[in-house]
């Protein structure tokens, strides 16, 4: 192969991640920690030579722990984890926590999160979604285990549950879900409302997790539209219900008070307006202001894919304000820019009330 001179460092969404060659003759690097790392027919890996000295276990092959000599110990577990995890989507940092369902020791959860459980908490299970991180070759180093029997259920019965859409601002005192614990909880319960084919959506939870203190979602652990996995810290305040988010609590406790309708409340506040119906910007003082816009699109497209980040520009062709392009993407453009035009793929978003005042409009 003819290879250029120089190297392309780029976040591309369909490659492999690290060093590769694509088309024989383009040098790529990909930031790992970007995740979306893809085999593409186009692009070769290079990597290093050699043999790595830790390898991975999947749970059908362990008993939830290394064999004696061949664990591999907490500093070393998010180097060894990112080792052996080539081909994986792993995240930017490693998790320390005593789990009561999970492997000890150093551990993969769900091809994303390195993760790492203290042998001496005991409670070493192997769980489905965890692949445990064991040196090839017994060493003297080992650590101390707290050999506690366990009974390996078949049907495994998680310590989380997911709450019902669009109920409760935050799970009760006491049920709360960790930051730490926030992914894997919402993977674990998740999978179990899938098996006993409850009717809160069909799951497919996306392998990263998002924090954010947004103003218009719960508080605590929680999925939103089925697939995104969120934590908002309590401590921010601004709990709110929402008709598109599912709650994850620990197990037997309730949320918060606040009713189905409540959660809806939201809802009546704002209004899509389509194409046809507009002249590309709302009406004055129905104008949703750019800091409302995200909000007020999830609000009114919880029946589209919408994107979950709000794009700003002066589009010459668009409607003014806050609008939804194509049912996935939430956009604002200021309406002092003018050329406020009417498109065939957007959806102005107005207030149904005259409320906005003070905005600068040039048609």
């Amino acid at each position: 192969m003819t290879l250029k001179p120089d190297v392309t460092a780029y976040n591309w969404p369909t490659t492999p991640c690290g060093c590769f060659v694509h088309n024989e003759d383009w040098v790529n690097y990909k930031d790992p920690a970007y995740g979306n790392c893809l085999a593409h027919a186009s692009s070769r890996l290079v990597c290093k030579g050699g043999e790595s000295d830790v390898g991975i276990y999947a749970d059908e092959d362990g008993d939830g722990i290394c064999p004696s000599g061949k664990a591999v110990l907490k500093d070393e577990c998010f180097a060894a984890g990112k080792e052996a995890g080539i081909g994986m989507t792993i995240g930017p940092d490693m998790i320390v926590y005593d789990w009561d369902w999970t492997p000890c020791g150093c551990f993969i959860y769900d091809n994303v999160l390195i993760n790492y459980k203290d042998p001496v908490h005991g409670n070493c299970k192997p769980h489905a979604k965890c692949k445990s991180i064991c040196r090839k070759e017994y060493r003297t180093i080992t650590e101390t285990v707290n050999v506690n029997p366990v009974t390996i259920l078949s049907d495994y019965v998680s310590d989380f549950e997911v709450k019902s859409k669009g109920f409760g601002v935050s799970c009760s005192s006491g049920f709360e879900v960790t930051e730490e614990e926030c992914y894997a909880a919402a993977h674990e319960a998740g999978d179990i409302a899938l098996r006993n084919e409850l009717a809160i959506g069909d799951w497919g939870l996306q392998n990263k997790m998002s924090v954010g203190n947004w103003t218009w979602m719960p508080c605590g652990c929680f999925i939103y539209r089925d697939f995104y996995i969120n934590y908002k810290d309590p401590a921010q305040g601004h709990c709110d219900a929402n008709i598109g988010s599912n709650l994850v609590c620990r197990g037997g406790g309730e949320t918060l008070s606040q009713s189905d309708v409540q959660a809806q409340s939201a809802v009546y506040i704002y209004e899509l307006i389509a194409a046809e119906e507009d002249e590309g910007i709302c009406a004055s003082g129905k104008e949703v202001i750019e800091e409302e816009c995200l909000a007020a699109g999830h609000y009114v497209g919880t029946h589209m894919d919408l994107h979950d980040t709000a794009f700003t520009s002066n589009w010459d062709n668009m409607p003014c304000g806050c609008f939804i392009f194509d049912d996935t993407h939430i956009n604002y453009k200021d309406p002092s820019h003018g050329n406020c035009m009417a498109h065939d793929n957007t959806k102005l978003i107005c207030r149904k009330e005259v409320e906005t005042i003070g905005i600068e409009r040039k048609l």
